[in-house]
């Protein structure tokens, strides 16, 4: 994805590559929500229950991106679910808007980013963590979309397994060219154990 003169000239309409998108994200929230099922009916007595974690975060770009908008704000949830009490596995889901700015009097930005991602949590000391992800992103802007491979790590820290602040370098690469961004995100943590009958 090379950063031309607009934005829309580096997002590609192509009506097969929306169709596989779509199945893509249905796929992976019904995988998502039969891995909630089983594991939290396994582990109902466990210390680490899976939970998920939603939560704002924000963008400022690098690379190719910086050349067409200076900052993206969005929002994202994640699924957390414990292998053992070190390693966990993460799906998460994010939109973030990449606002406009003016450059030698034009007008770029107005970008969307919607991002599905999965990867590994390990717990490196008592409430941090360190978490590579990869996974697929969906760009569109002025009524046109494309999409890239998508890599990411996380460093960050829980709060008494109730807040979750990170922050992140992510990068969607495609014939050569990328669109990425350096990331502040601060999540609320909400526990999937279910509750012990007396």
């Amino acid at each position: 994805m090379k950063t031309k003169n607009h934005t829309s000239n580096a997002l590609q309409l192509n009506d097969c590559k929306k169709f596989i998108t779509s199945k893509t994200i249905i796929l992976f929230l019904v995988l998502s929500m039969a891995l909630i099922n089983t594991v939290t009916a396994q582990n109902t007595k466990r210390k680490d229950a899976p939970s998920l974690n939603i939560g704002i975060e924000t963008g400022i770009p690098t690379g190719d991106l910086s050349l067409v908008t200076s900052f993206g704000a969005g929002g994202s949830m994640k699924l957390i679910v414990p292998l053992d009490h070190t390693v966990a596995f993460t799906a998460s889901a994010g939109y973030i808007h990449y606002f406009s700015k003016t450059f030698f009097g034009v007008k770029f930005g107005d970008l969307n980013s919607l991002a599905f991602k999965g990867g590994f949590r390990l717990s490196i000391e008592p409430g941090f963590y360190f978490e590579p992800q990869g996974g697929y992103s969906s760009f569109s802007a002025e009524g046109e979309s494309d999409g890239a491979f998508t890599y990411a790590a996380n460093i960050g820290y829980m709060v008494h397994k109730k807040a979750d602040i990170s922050v992140h370098y992510e990068s969607a690469t495609k014939d050569g060219g990328s669109l990425s961004h350096v990331g502040l995100r601060i999540a609320y943590n909400f526990s999937l154990a279910k509750k012990q009958s007396l």
